[in-house]
């Protein structure tokens, strides 16, 4: 019951982070034709992009966590036993929780 909800709140940020990178998208679209046409673009978009982005890539960080979509460099691991390479797994995403817990806390 837990899980799936998680999965749902997981699939939710996922969206809502695709959303972030699209207004992003949208407002860099919207500034450069701006810019082009009458040398006046949105005031700050490259700051609001930075930060949209940002926030797309934080949304989508537990949704990659849970399909194992990251990025993983096995050049190590790949010649080890399954329960190994699960054990090291498991200790990244803990100390992948522990990084999210201390960044909640610093923000």
């Amino acid at each position: 019951m837990i899980t799936l909800a998680l999965r749902r709140l997981a699939l939710v940020f996922a969206l809502a982070g695709a959303a972030a990178a699209l207004a992003a998208a949208v407002m860099t679209v919207s500034s450069v034709t701006m810019r082009a046409l009458s040398s006046r673009p949105i005031q700050g978009d490259v700051e609001l992009t930075q930060f949209a982005i940002a926030l797309s890539i934080s949304l989508c960080l537990p949704w990659c966590q849970l399909r194992g979509a990251n990025i993983i460099v096995d050049f190590f691991t790949q010649r080890l036993p399954a329960s190994r390479v699960r054990l090291l797994d498991g200790i990244g995403t803990l100390l992948l929780a522990v990084m999210f817990t201390l960044l909640s806390w610093r923000t």
